[in-house]
């Protein structure tokens, strides 16, 4: 539909589809693959917040950026604002998948996306399937967004794969998990989470949480031996149910003893065939990871707003104004 329009032309198309569907029972929008880039993200802004209906929006490949990204996320937080302001209560989003959008490319504190934290704690209450993947999201940012999903309880499928969790991360996501008991899809590869942080995770994960867990995917994150031999025992002890285990592209060889430790622990289950490739496991060469953990937990890490961190829409509502509810 748009492939043929000048580029000027775009805002305008997209306006004019979503003006005419502002009012009508939508169960998704999915604009994925569509070069809108920032200069369209105001176009979605009146759907997002004036539709009440739709349960899936699904923004994938747009090339939003950072600045288109905050547009978005502004709008998704009015919504929820809007919606408990008029005595709608919550909105109806279960699923928000924008990813391969580079929204993290300029954002290198929390307060940078403090709105993405705000919107996310603001559908915590019916958001299950989050995938935010590809993003280039850095490390202090991604602690702000795992903190603010730790609120969703009801939470099934996290996809924040192809960003930066690392040591810091890996702490904020161990420390989430207790939170998500539904959860049963987890993909954390290619996240750079590094030995030590997979340990934490391992270790977090050996107590139990999340035990409907089917899908688990760390694939090329830059995690070694302790962490896997901690998630063999955890695997054995509380996860019946895991029938997908991606490992491959981090540290070791297919002679581990790790890897058969990870087999056996999934054969227990009945779950045989649910390890998949090891045939492309990395060497470890010992770097400066010491530091690299010095330097991340040196990083000051703003907290979210007292209101939003609670979830407390109707105190967001107050801090907001009355004037821009109305606008």
């Amino acid at each position: 539909m748009f492939t043929t329009r000048k580029e000027w032309e775009l805002p305008i198309s997209l306006q004019a589809i979503l003006d005419a569907l502002e009012d009508k029972p939508i169960d998704e929008l999915d604009l994925s693959s569509n070069a809108l880039g920032p200069r369209c993200a105001p176009s979605l802004v009146s759907f997002l917040t004036k539709n009440r209906s739709f349960q899936k929006l699904r923004l994938v490949d747009n090339g939003l950026g950072n600045e288109g990204g905050k547009i978005v996320a502004q709008a998704l937080y009015d919504a929820a604002v809007n919606s408990k302001y008029d005595g709608r209560g919550p909105t109806q989003i279960k699923t928000l998948i924008v990813s391969n959008n580079r929204l993290g490319w300029n954002m290198e504190t929390l307060a940078e996306a403090e709105i993405w934290c705000k919107a996310l704690e603001a559908h915590a209450s019916t958001l299950e399937d989050v995938r935010l993947y590809q993003n280039t999201i850095r490390t202090p940012v991604m602690v702000g967004l795992i903190r603010a999903l730790s609120e969703c309880k009801g939470l099934k499928h996290l996809d924040v794969s192809d960003n930066w969790l690392k040591v810091a991360g890996s702490k904020a996501l161990a420390e989430a998990l207790p939170n998500w008991p539904e959860l049963r899809i987890l993909n954390i590869s290619e996240d750079q989470i590094l030995p030590r942080g997979g340990v934490i995770i391992a270790e977090a994960l050996v107590k139990g949480p999340c035990s409907k867990l089917e899908e688990l995917n760390i694939k090329e994150a830059e995690i070694g031996e302790k962490a896997f031999i901690v998630l063999a025992q955890a695997i054995r002890s509380h996860f019946p149910k895991l029938i997908k285990l991606e490992v491959n592209g981090n540290y070791g060889s297919e002679e581990d003893e790790w890897i058969e430790k990870l087999r056996e622990a999934l054969e227990s289950h009945g779950n045989s065939s649910a390890l998949g490739d090891v045939d492309e496991l990395e060497e470890y060469v010992e770097e400066d990871e010491e530091e690299s953990e010095e330097g991340e937990e040196a990083e000051e890490i703003a907290p979210l707003p007292k209101a939003a961190a609670k979830g407390d829409v109707d105190v967001l509502v107050d801090l907001m104004g009355k004037t821009k509810i109305a606008a």
